[in-house]
């Protein structure tokens, strides 16, 4: 359906103006001799079906796509050029992100709780370790007790890492380390981790005081040799002792120490003999009670027996210097002094 929509344009001279009336089909006969325009729209009646515009579409040939693939497409350049300095403290001022995280306390990690014994069993002996040294200094002291051979641990009965030594040395002193009774063995905690050397020390000296061989013409001739001039070190049985510290710790750079230490370990002498040669003779107590010892030397060794005034003991040896007999008491071996002593009755 169509519906024809006139519109008549009047141009009035007079008084210039448009005026633009919308009139209907009645009112046309009078004013069709006057200068019209008539525009005819077609406006389709809601009774009229609007059918969709549809898309032509067609294939591309093949050539078409393949002119498309072989285009080359060439990347877009960026041009960079440097900023300057109001450029830069203007994007500065732009960009601002405001980060208030608040006071930030650090996070405190709980410390282990390591739980160690001041007294333990560590390789058959019995330890005590002061509780001031650090944890760190513990492990490690007991590290060193792990690792002694059972050639020196037979010997010693107790370890002890002590904050005061003075109390067990003969003088008061406060030295790094000391041995009692000749099984005994105390170090000083102050700077521990420097005592190595002086556990070995002192349990060389738990060996010598066992066996005797520092009293030895034996190691006589290898601390002459070799020890002389070492002060402190000098004296046959601070040589021993340390000969074996520094075998087992720093390395032994003496030679004839070296072979005698090493023969000690592998043969029970150190070397051809143990400086006592074979004396088979019944000796008196002299002039008064005579002690026996575990060792040749009674400064350190532990008392085994007693011989009473005019009682009797069997030696079986004598060292090289004649100063001390070994001796045979109730099945056992021990030393005693020559000078206390007298082959008569």
């Amino acid at each position: 359906m169509k519906i024809k929509a006139i519109i008549t344009l009047i141009l009035f001279a007079a008084a210039n103006t448009l005026n633009i009336s919308a009139i209907t089909t009645d009112e046309l006969t009078p004013m069709v001799s006057q200068d019209t325009l008539e525009i005819i729209i077609d406006i389709p009646s809601t009774e009229d079906e609007i059918k969709p515009l549809e898309a032509v579409i067609e294939p591309l040939e093949d050539e078409t796509i393949q002119t498309i693939e072989e285009t080359e497409i060439e990347p877009i350049e960026a041009i960079t050029e440097p900023l300057n300095d109001d450029t830069i403290e203007e994007i500065e001022e732009s960009v601002q992100i405001d980060l208030d995280l608040g006071t930030q306390e650090p996070v405190q990690e709980e410390a282990p709780v390591i739980t160690r014994e001041s007294n333990i069993y560590v390789n058959g002996i019995s330890v005590y370790i002061t509780p001031s040294i650090s944890d760190n200094d513990y492990n490690m002291v007991i590290g060193w007790i792990s690792e002694m051979p059972y050639f020196l641990t037979e010997h010693i009965e107790t370890i002890s890492v002590v904050d005061d030594i003075t109390e067990y040395t003969l003088t008061g002193e406060n030295a790094s380390g000391v041995t009692k009774q000749g099984k005994n063995i105390y170090i000083n905690a102050v700077n521990i981790y420097d005592k190595q050397g002086t556990l070995y020390h002192e349990a060389g000296h738990c060996l010598d005081f066992f066996g005797g061989y520092s009293d030895t013409s034996t190691w006589n001739n290898i601390c002459n040799s070799e020890w002389y001039d070492t002060g402190y070190y000098a004296t046959t049985r601070e040589s021993f002792a340390e000969a074996v510290s520094m075998y087992y710790v720093d390395g032994l750079n003496k030679s004839q120490s070296y072979e005698a230490i090493e023969s000690l370990i592998n043969t029970g002498t150190l070397g051809e003999d143990d400086g006592f040669k074979d004396n088979y003779t019944t000796l008196y107590a002299k002039y008064k009670t005579i002690w026996i010892y575990a060792g040749a030397d009674d400064f350190y060794n532990e008392q085994i027996g007693t011989v009473e005034i005019g009682d009797s003991i069997q030696a079986i040896g004598l060292n090289v210097d004649g100063t001390w007999y070994k001796v045979d008491i109730n099945g056992q071996e021990g030393y005693c002094r020559a000078d206390m002593v007298s082959l008569v009755s």
